[in-house]
């Protein structure tokens, strides 16, 4: 929601939609007074610093302007970079640009400047930052120096960023047009009105911003109304602000060339875009965010997709469309937009319908049922909210039904969009989908309409990538519901409003036209429901008008039921159309079907649960059939010949119990993969003549008749013949070699099929037959050709007396299931089958010893086996937990013997143990372990008694109340019960033992174990470890607990005849961990990492330190006790006899030892003994206090002294049992008899080793041993906060040495010297412990029993021998020094914390400090290099223009080139042509010249000739000049 709340809130948060940036002595009075006349016009609130006297003063105010503006407009001028004012804005305005989400929109405005000079620094900007540079010369800090390079970076980002150019404008109004304009476009699409109170894109668009992370070319897909488009405009108002050009572009509105427009800022026409990558081009070094939203084709925009690989890294482009195929090989990811969740779609609908986020009172149910209609398309759930807004339940109620018959239009126009853009086949197969095959499976479906001539398969993979259909992991084809009523709608519309004339029919309207006989032969297909008809009026014409009918589906849904109540049934039908390909009907009321029924087109045919007894009479072509289905139909007698049913694939006759012979065509179809014959209790024989090369699949479980068997297939994989009359099974037709799970349990065989060890693919077998004759001999050859067998039952094989040797070579037998056979024995290379998990020998009651078995096994039922009376070691199963829960049931075998008892109790209690520390890893992780989890442990002997490995246990009532030790000690219960069934009442009957835990508040917390209702005929013990228990148990530590057992029936009630005889609880401790180690085969990295996981499940350790001798006052009192380094052979000989380890190095002579605690929090109470007490009084010198300090406070070895240091090991023993005694010789109680059987091998004690003692993990300290006790008393650390007696604050310490040190007592009596000399010795060791600091008291245990010892001397001592200011003073300070010695304790922890805190945070303040220098230093290098990369860009531009233009200049040369050279060509063509024509005129020449020459003298007679004519013409003209002249007169 927190995007929805963004988004809805970030608009108004802000107080400026525009901050306006410019040189004031540029253009301040011109174009950005006009600019912000024109924002101001169009109500856009601009900030503007016309009010601010330009000072440091307002800097703040300016920097909060900013931040509050949705947009900055740059005005950059020619003397913009002059102002370092203009240049700190600009800095600002980037850093607001650079937000994550909804970062500020920057528009740069070119004002009379050349972008190029911006970008570069040149020209003006280059004077201006040499200005800059030279005033901030004086200073040589890092600060003005990166200041400057910030400005020069600023101005870099801001020129690259897609603006508005002064010089591309005509005049000033049109470029504030276009500015204004821009604006108001950025604030739309930052805020767009559609985002207003979204909810649940949030989701959608968070995954798709994840992906853009990564993504170059992204396309979102899905079906419409899904709010592809609303997922578009999320992003884009987040994050265009971050990139340079950006264009949200609704692909039906936009031309390639517009959009081209719109990311450069300029006009491009359309003819200069298409088939053109130059414009792109332009943009490869910007950061570009274009969304096409709404694709339905994209031939225009193709390139655009193919060549935006090519732009910058940073660049992205993303694609809604609801055409999967359009995104195809064109985007590097495709999102799909899936249905909205319940609770999404609730809220949507909410807030559409009451404007709140749940349902008003009284319309939850009404809601809910708008929720389910609009299916989590949110269109859809927006209409109907705004349609349902303000109304009353009736008209809600109302609008829900007339939704059913009619969709509201503003949704179907939306969905029908995809719909419109089907060819006729796709609409056709739409429809039919719609109407009769949601649900169904692909395959069949493809099947059916192939059929119908539609070409389903490319047909479906259209509608799919449509998102009109999905496909679901099952392979089943479904469909919105919404989409499903459109299709009805569909066909209202196109085929009116009478149901006879629509091409498909569903629902009432199906059933209107059967009821009234209006069928038609517009009619292809019918559907309906049978549990919601039952009452259906047939008649014996009712298909026959229905000529065009091709899908016929009566049918029931799974989970429904039909009474088939049929009114007027007719005796007989009539005849169904010709033109059928698949008849569905369930429960068909007739015998048979019409007697001219025609199946030459039928694909398939299902009948199940039907009355009829045959389907046709004779033989039919058959060329399309597929599928026969009539199971359950009790009356079916014969199937019809069909033998030219060539694609018969599916044959379903299952329950078919009238039926008694199988027609042999069935096998004739080679194309036969499934043959379903389960139940036909009549039908005697299964035989087929030749090997089908394609039947997966036969199945006759529960043939009881059935007495022959021969079906041959290679690709048969699962045979079942179980409970089938067969005696001899036939495989010599042909070995099906691909078998993997043969059954024949229950059958009459009486012999094994000789070639049965051949199949050596079979993985499951399963025998069983008392008459079943099974001898050792065969058996030793079927596994020698069955070794990929997993699992093998054997049941009831009374012939089968011993298993072979060669078992062992069936190495993946994972189950081996041996009930009721009269094996004797088992091999001993049993042991050999390390996957087998499942061993069940129950009932074989000849058994009689059962050998070492594998370590995987997880269960082993022995129950009834009456023989049985030795058993191996069974340890192995509990090496290897797998996660399972381990069940092992020795029930009712009494003849086991005393021996074979222990053992199986020992292992049984070491498999538990083991179980609980294994599962410290699963805890730990929270998560599967190897695919593992917890692993639990059931099992059950014959017995009386609770085990003697648990602790507490009870014979007297069935209730037990424990103490817990510490909780860090604990990781589980172990339970256990003697169950003694009542005289007379000998069967368990289905009993349950409950064990339950009360814990107050949290609750009863209960743990079962499940008998399986096996009848005892004596005491059995029952020993169970449940993790889950016990976890919901350890969760809420409480010091004691109260289990209380009790044995129910299967209706929790008390079981009547079963008593509980004992019970015990068993804790398991960490402490026991190293002596369950020593019992298990691991190998070392199994064990060292079962021991680090204990480790860190109980965190916590005890380590033994040495410290030097402190004084040897009272040495030779100990002589007589204390062990010298030359006797210490005998220390050790001693204590490997107890089971403990010891040091073998040696010790230095008269050093006396102590043992420190690190990190030790434990609830025993330890205690030292008597000797150890004694030998540890000789202590006391600076020197060795010293070096005990000193120790304790070492960093590298802190409470871990080396083995060379750990001079002797100091016992614990926990006295948290009440009976331990004193005079009990030095042990730890932890290695109690309860521990198995840890006497024999010294290294089964773990606690004391390397120096080290492991305790477990509480929040408990050292308990304070009793005082009167004969052992030393130690410091309590543990008891709780108590106030001091006497309520003083002085110091006893500092008033003790001042009487000691400064007035001495007078020389005591001679009589007295012994009690003297005492006296004096106590004061001695009393003042040698004073000048030890109090760290090193409390730290050394030592020098805490002397401190006691001392104290407790002197102030027994009498008035004579100490002076009574002493007495007082001791009393003084014995009744302080424990309070003292406490607070010491807490207050030195919390000091040290918060030292090591402060030193941490040191630590940590100088690594930030040092990452900040790092951070800065780093940055500096960056930015230069940024500068650089970008100098470097920007000359590579130039380069790359200058390139451009020199190439199309030379390509202009070149044409021109091209061109002379056609000329050249040309003129040569036309000199050839000239020199040609010139020989020609030569040749004419000469002929001329010749002819003239003959010619000259005709020429000379035809001159002379022509001048003779003329005169005689000129005679004649005056003759009549004359004579007219004459004649006139």
């Amino acid at each position: 929601m927190a995007n929805r709340e963004l988004l809805s809130t970030s608009y108004s948060s802000k107080k400026h939609d525009v901050f306006l940036s410019f040189r004031g002595e540029d253009t301040r009075i011109g174009f950005t007074s006009h600019l912000y006349d024109a924002l101001n016009h169009k109500s856009i609130k601009t900030y503007i610093d016309y009010l601010l006297n330009r000072g440091e003063d307002v800097w703040p105010t300016l920097a909060e302007a900013i931040e509050d503006s949705h947009v900055s407009i740059v005005v950059f001028s020619e003397n913009y970079a002059s102002s370092k004012w203009c240049l700190e804005e600009l800095v600002k305005i980037l850093e607001c640009r650079r937000k994550v989400v909804h970062g500020q929109v920057v528009i740069p405005v070119f004002y009379k400047t050349d972008p190029s000079h911006i970008r570069n620094q040149s020209g003006s900007y280059e004077k201006a930052f040499a200005k800059h540079e030279r005033d901030l010369g004086n200073s040589e800090s890092d600060d003005s120096k990166q200041k400057v390079l910030n400005w020069k970076a600023a101005l870099t980002e801001a020129a690259n960023i897609s603006g508005w150019d002064s010089k591309t404008h005509k005049d000033e109004s049109d470029l504030i047009e276009n500015v204004v304009n821009d604006v108001l476009q950025k604030l739309q699409l930052r805020y767009p009105n559609e985002l207003e109170g979204i909810v649940g894109s949030e989701n959608f668009s968070g995954v798709v911003e994840t992906l853009m992370t990564s993504i170059q070319i992204l396309g979102i897909w899905g079906m419409g109304g899904m709010g592809k488009t609303t997922i578009a405009k999320v992003l884009f108002a987040k994050f265009f602000a971050q990139y340079d050009h950006v264009c949200f572009a609704n692909a039906k509105e936009y031309s390639l060339s517009k959009l081209l427009s719109e990311l450069l800022k300029e006009e491009i026409s359309p003819s200069n875009v298409v088939g053109s990558t130059f414009h792109m081009r332009r943009l490869r070094s910007k950061k570009v965010f274009i969304i096409l939203d709404n694709v339905d084709s994209l031939d225009q925009f193709e390139y655009l997709c193919r060549d935006f690989g090519d732009q910058s890294n940073d660049s992205r482009l993303i694609i809604t469309t609801r055409d999967r195929q359009l995104l195809s090989e064109r985007v590097h990811r495709i999102y799909e937009v899936k249905q909205w969740e319940d609770l999404e779609s609730l809220e949507l609908f909410s807030l559409e319908a009451f404007k709140q986020s749940l349902p008003q009172k009284g319309y939850e149910d009404l809601s809910q049922r708008a929720v389910a209609y609009a299916g989590g398309i949110p269109l859809a759930l927006k209409v109907l909210g705004s349609n349902l807004r303000s109304k009353g339940t009736d008209f809600w109620e109302s609008t829900f039904r007339k939704l059913d018959k009619f969709p509201k239009e503003e949704i179907q126009k939306v969905l029908k969009v995809s719909y419109d853009g089907l060819d006729p086949l796709e609409k056709k197969i739409f429809l039919d989908i719609a109407f009769f095959f949601k649900g169904e499976k692909k395959d069949h479906v493809i099947r059916i309409l192939n059929a119908c001539g539609l070409e389903a398969s490319s047909g479906i993979e259209v509608l799919e990538d449509k998102a009109l259909i999905t496909i679901s992991n099952g392979n089943r084809i479904q469909m919105h519901d919404l989409l499903k009523k459109m299709g009805s709608d569909i066909m209202r519309k196109e085929c009116g409003i009478n149901p006879a004339t629509h091409t498909r029919l569903s629902g009432s309207e199906a059933l209107e036209v059967i009821k009234e006989n209006k069928g038609t032969s517009s009619i292809e297909g019918i559907t309906l429901d049978l549990s919601q008809n039952n009452d259906l009026h047939l008649r014996s014409d009712t298909f026959t008008k229905m000529k065009a009918l091709r899908i016929l589906k009566f049918y029931i849904p799974l989970g429904q039921s039909c009474s088939n109540a049929y009114l007027n049934l007719p005796m007989l039908l009539e005849p169904f159309s010709s033109e059928l390909r698949y008849f569905e009907w369930i429960g068909y009321p007739f015998e048979t079907l019409p007697q001219a029924f025609c199946a030459k087109l039928l694909v398939e045919i299902r009948m199940p649960h039907s009355n009829v007894k045959r389907l046709w009479q004779g033989m039919q072509d058959l060329d399309k059939l597929e599928v026969i289905d009539l199971g359950e139909c009790r009356h079916f007698v014969q199937l019809p010949d069909l033998s030219k049913a060539s694609k018969l694939k599916w044959v379903n006759l299952s329950g078919c119990v009238s039926l008694v012979d199988l027609h042999p065509s069935v096998f004739l179809a080679e194309t036969l993969t499934t043959l379903i014959l389960d139940g036909c209790t009549k039908l005697r024989r299964v035989k087929g003549r030749k090997h089908l090369k394609f039947l997966e699949k036969i199945s006759i479980n529960g043939c009881t008749s059935l007495e022959e068997f021969a079906v041959s297939s290679d690709l048969i994989e699962n045979l079942d013949l179980s409970s089938t009359g067969i005696q001899t099974l036939d495989l010599s037709i042909g070995l099906p070699h691909n078998l993997k799970r043969l059954n024949l349990e229950g059958s009459r065989l009486v012999h094994l099929p000789k070639e049965l060890h051949s199949l050596t693919s079979i993985k499951e077998l399963r025998i069983s037959g008392s008459g079943l004759k099974v001898k050792k001999q065969q058996l030793h050859i079927l596994f020698n050709g069955l070794r990929s067998l997993q699992i093998l039952h054997l049941r009831d094989c009374n012939n089968l007396f011993e298993l072979p040797d060669n078992i062992s070579v069936l190495s993946q037998l994972q189950e081996l299931i041996l009930d009721g056979s009269n094996v004797k024995r088992l091999p001993e290379s049993i042991r050999n089958l390390q996957e087998l998990e499942v061993l069940s020998l129950k009932d074989c009651r000849e058994i009689q010893y059962l050998p070492e078995l594998p370590p995987l096994i997880k269960l082993l039922d022995a129950s009834n086996c009456t023989s049985l009376v030795s058993v191996s070691d069974l340890k192995t199963i509990a090496t290897k937990m797998m996660g399972n829960a381990k069940y092992i049931s020795f029930t009712n075998n009494l003849s086991l013997d005393g021996h074979s008892l222990k053992h199986l109790t020992e292992s049984l209690n070491l498999t538990m143990m083991s179980a609980a520390f294994q599962n410290v890893s699963v805890r730990r992780l929270r998560v599967a372990v190897h695919s593992y989890n917890y692993t639990s442990v059931d099992a059950c002997l014959p017995g009386t008694r609770v085990p003697r490995q648990f602790k507490y246990q009870t014979t007297t009532e069935s209730s037990i109340t424990i103490e817990l030790p510490n909780h860090s000690n604990l990781l589980g219960f172990l339970y256990s019960v003697v169950l003694s069934p009542a005289a007379g009442m000998k069967k368990g009957g289905g009993a349950n033992i409950k064990c339950q835990c009360k814990l107050g508040e949290e609750g009863t917390k209960v743990t079962r174990f499940n008998t399986y209702g096996t009848e005892l005929n004596s005491d059995h013990v029952y020993v169970w470890y449940d993790p889950f228990h016990c976890d919901s148990i350890l969760k809420f530590y409480e010091p004691k607990l109260c289990f209380e057992f009790c044995v129910t029936n299967g209706m929790e009630e008390v079981h009547g005849s079963i008593r509980i005889k004992e019970c015990g609880v068993r804790p398991v401790c960490v402490d026991e961990l190293q002596s369950v180690l020593q019992q298990l085969d691991l190998d070392s990295e199994k064990k060292n990492e079962l021991n680090k996981a204990v480790e860190l499940e109980s965190g916590r350790r005890i380590t033994l330190k040495p410290i030097e001798k402190r004084s040897t006052s009272i040495i030779q009192e100990l002589d007589s006790e204390i062990v010298e380094p030359e006797t210490n052979s005998n220390l050790e000989e001693s204590s490997v006899g107890k089971g403990r380890h010891h040091n073998t190095s040696k010790p230095s002579k008269g050093c006396s030892h102590f043992f420190s605690i690190d990190k030790l929090r434990v609830s025993s109470f330890l205690k030292v003994s008597k000797i150890q007490t004694k030998f540890s009084a000789a202590c006391g010198s600076k020197e060795n206090a010293k070096n005990s300090t000193e120790d304790v406070k070492s960093k590298e070895n802190k409470g871990r002294p080396s083995e060379s240091k750990a001079k002797f090991h100091l016992p614990v023993t926990s006295t948290a049992e009440d009976n331990t005694s004193d005079n009990i010789p030095v042990e730890n109680n932890y290695d109690s008899q309860d521990n198995f059987d840890e006497t024999k091998n010294s290294e089964e004690k773990p606690n004391i080793a390397g120096g080290q003692i492991t305790v477990p993990d509480t929040n408990d300290l050292i308990s304070e041993p009793e005082q009167k006790k004969e052992n030393a008393p130690i410091m309590n650390l543990s008891e709780p906060e108590s106030d001091q007696k006497d309520g003083s604050d002085e110091d006893p310490f500092s008033e003790l040495e001042s009487i000691l040190l400064g007035s001495p007592e007078p020389s005591p009596k001679a009589t007295c010297s012994t009690n003297n000399d005492a006296v004096r010795e106590a004061l001695h060791n009393l003042e040698c412990v004073l000048e030890n600091s109090l760290e090193s008291i409390i730290s050394d245990v030592e020098l805490q029993r002397q401190l006691h010892m001392s104290l407790e001397y002197i102030k027994q001592a009498s008035h004579e021998n100490v002076s009574p200011n002493v007495v007082k003073l001791v009393q003084k300070m014995t009744s302080t020094v424990e309070n003292l010695f406490k607070d010491f304790v807490r207050t030195k922890k919390v000091v040290e914390d918060h030292i090591n805190a402060l030193k941490q945070k040191e630590t940590l303040m100088q690594r930030v400090r040092d990452v900040k220098k790092q951070k800065e230093s780093k940055q500096k290098e960056k930015s230069q290099l940024v500068n650089e990369a970008k100098r470097l860009k920007e000359e590579g531009e130039k380069v790359d223009e200058e390139i451009r233009i020199l190439v199309e200049q030379k390509k202009s040369i070149e044409l021109e080139i091209t061109k002379l050279k056609e000329s050249m060509e040309r003129c040569e063509g036309e000199k050839k042509k000239v020199k040609n024509e010139a020989k020609n005129m030569i040749t004419e020449s000469k002929e001329l010249m010749l002819s003239i020459k003959n010619s000259k003298s005709s020429y000379a007679a035809a001159l002379s000739k022509q001048q003779k004519l003329k005169d005689k013409w000129e005679g004649f003209r005056i003759d009549f000049a004359d004579n007219f002249g004459s004649s006139t007169t």
